[in-house]
């Protein structure tokens, strides 16, 4: 096995939304941390959100994506190598904590709880935590939904699309889902790559990006609503969901806000 993040950064330049945030996204996390953005704590790099807070401390537990994406425009923009499920009181306490669909790219829901208990204590009384995440249709996805995508008269991107095959694999295997099963499944449904690339006008880079899966030691969690909250209610009474944005699958990767 390989470690995922190694890998993943490479290709950062061929992603768009689902896998980064949309415009307005970020300006959607940036209008519900509002004036609490005197002191913020990113869970990861993402350059988006880097660039959208002036006072921030970023949080990522992989030196390559540091190296590759962290690339600060102020001072009062700082970062640590560490894992997000160790940040103790020597972190201090934040107005704010943010993400990109940070909860997702945890490897069990035992991870996700012990993270919302973590922001929670991260967060100073009345700080909010604001984050897109993945969710879960309640409605399966099943593999004829997925050669519709392909052989239907319209298409997504191939990144909402790989999100399609891990959320089915989610509501049949349960959550977590190993991208290695993300990528199999991938090729037992459509092997020949050079059709589904003359059928949906995707690039074949693009669709290859599906490759950084092979061998990888990553999981990633697919939890539905209820299942959401269940979680959340571990570090917080009280939180309200946002829908946002109009890009590919948007429907499924709502912005959960709460206040501490």
């Amino acid at each position: 096995m390989r470690d995922h993040w190694k890998n993943y950064q490479t290709r950062w330049h061929l992603l768009e939304p689902p896998l980064r945030p949309a415009r307005d996204v970020v300006d959607a996390i940036v209008a519900a941390v509002g004036e609490q953005s005197s002191n913020v704590l990113l869970l990861g790099v993402t350059p988006e959100l880097v660039e959208s807070f002036e006072h921030l401390t970023a949080v990522d537990k992989s030196a390559e994506m540091i190296g590759a994406l962290w690339h600060p425009a102020k001072s009062t923009q700082v970062v640590r190598h560490a894992n997000w499920l160790d940040m103790d009181d020597s972190f201090g306490r934040y107005s704010a904590v943010v993400g990109d669909c940070s909860m997702n790219a945890l490897q069990s829901a035992g991870e996700i709880d012990t993270l919302v208990r973590v922001v929670s204590a991260r967060l100073v009384d009345g700080g909010t935590f604001a984050c897109r995440v993945f969710e879960r249709p309640d409605e399966p996805i099943t593999d004829d939904d997925l050669r519709i995508g392909i052989d239907g008269a319209t298409h997504g991107n191939f990144h909402a699309f790989k999100w399609q095959i891990a959320m089915s694999l989610a509501e049949q295997s349960g959550t977590p889902v190993r991208v290695t099963d993300i990528l199999s499944r991938f090729n037992r449904l459509f092997p020949d790559r050079e059709s589904v690339a003359e059928k949906t006008g995707w690039p074949m880079e693009v669709i290859n990006t599906i490759d950084v899966y092979e061998q990888s030691d990553m999981s990633l969690c697919f939890p539905n609503r209820q299942e959401f909250e269940q979680h959340f209610a571990q570090g917080f009474r009280e939180f309200e969901w946002l829908a946002c944005g109009t890009y590919d699958l948007a429907e499924h990767c709502p912005i959960v806000v709460a206040k501490s």
